[in-house]
């Protein structure tokens, strides 16, 4: 008796714990299938949009060194400090965003290094090789690492639900420190956006939504295409015109008004104010010298074709029985 009143206290615990979103869509297609007199198909499960993990996506720079005494002609140009800064213990285990920063610190120091005649020629090329290369691999090696396996950003990615009223007020923080990571990837002049990055970092960190806002596309685009499928399949059973009893049609407009209308399309509203905010910048995240591409303009392609399809499955019943064209929005 006691197991069974434990799991009976663990499935209403499970149950207490379905978020709005997919009580209100579970509640749809059981209204839809109600009214169509079929059986209620289970929407699919909600799942994470995923990420491969840190060490698939993680590049390897090239290692490049100076000797020792060469290095010491490094301390007039402030070259040498920086070096053994990055060098040091919290040099070698800094984070993929400080390691970026470093690299454009390096850049900016030593391109002033050469241009000074504190160095001799031979270790001026050895500098300028170095800028080159580093400059090189920034990029495809060092912004590619602080996207995909940086703790910020995996954070960004790994908490992830459906999105709130709050996350869309709780955007524009998130907004302001993202552009600066897409500042990055545009403009060649990446120096004044260097001392933005660590500041960007901790809101990154703190605001994670960008993972939500995927798994809110995702999931929304594969419960519509299942109710869309149940839509078309079963409404050509739905009586309408006249000399016909339309009771049946009639709950399918008020399922329509009482569960789409009023419940699903606020809510998928929502998720497309959100993409609109973060569209912009988060383009830096399908950038092909990434060692990992997210396109989140297709996504919601998906996303809005799931939409329009859904409204035109309604429309298609509409019309068949109203007679008339019929223009209900797809947003």
């Amino acid at each position: 008796m006691r197991r069974v009143i434990g799991l009976l206290s663990l499935l209403l615990g499970l149950l207490g714990c379905t978020p709005e979103p997919e009580k209100n869509m579970q509640r749809y297609m059981q209204r839809l299938a109600n009214v169509m007199n079929v059986e209620a198909e289970p929407l699919p499960a909600s799942q994470l949009y995923p990420i491969p993990a840190k060490r698939v996506l993680a590049r390897e720079a090239t290692q490049m060194t100076v000797g020792l005494l060469e290095s010491y002609q490094l301390r007039h140009c402030g070259l040498l400090q920086l070096v053994s800064e990055r060098n040091s213990i919290l040099g070698k285990v800094a984070d993929p965003f400080r390691q970026y920063a470093y690299q454009m610190a390096f850049i900016d120091v030593a391109q002033r290094c050469v241009l000074s005649s504190e160095l001799d020629t031979s270790l001026a090329e050895q500098i300028q090789t170095a800028i080159d290369v580093k400059q090189q691999e920034l990029m495809p090696i060092h912004f590619s690492n602080l996207v995909w396996t940086s703790n910020a950003m995996r954070k960004q990615f790994s908490q992830q639900h459906w999105i709130e009223a709050q996350d869309i007020d709780n955007s524009a923080l998130l907004i302001s420190a993202l552009n600066v990571l897409q500042m990055l990837s545009e403009t060649e002049n990446k120096q004044q956006h260097r001392h933005q990055l660590i500041q960007a970092q901790e809101t990154i960190e703190k605001l994670p939504l960008v993972g939500s806002l995927l798994f809110s596309m995702e999931n929304s685009i594969k419960q519509l295409t299942r109710l869309n499928q149940l839509i078309n399949q079963h409404q050509h059973k739905i009586g309408c015109g006249k000399q016909r009893d339309t009771t049946q049609y009639r709950y399918m407009k008020n399922v329509f008004e009482q569960q789409y209308r009023q419940r699903i399309q606020p809510y998928l509203a929502e998720i497309n104010q959100l993409y609109y905010r973060l569209a912009p910048v988060t383009a830096f995240l399908n950038q092909k010298t990434l060692s990992h591409q997210t396109n989140l303009e297709a996504i919601h392609l998906q996303f809005q074709s799931s939409i329009k399809n859904h409204v035109l499955a309604w429309k298609r019943l509409f019309e068949r029985c109203e007679g008339t064209q019929l223009k209900l929005g797809n947003r």
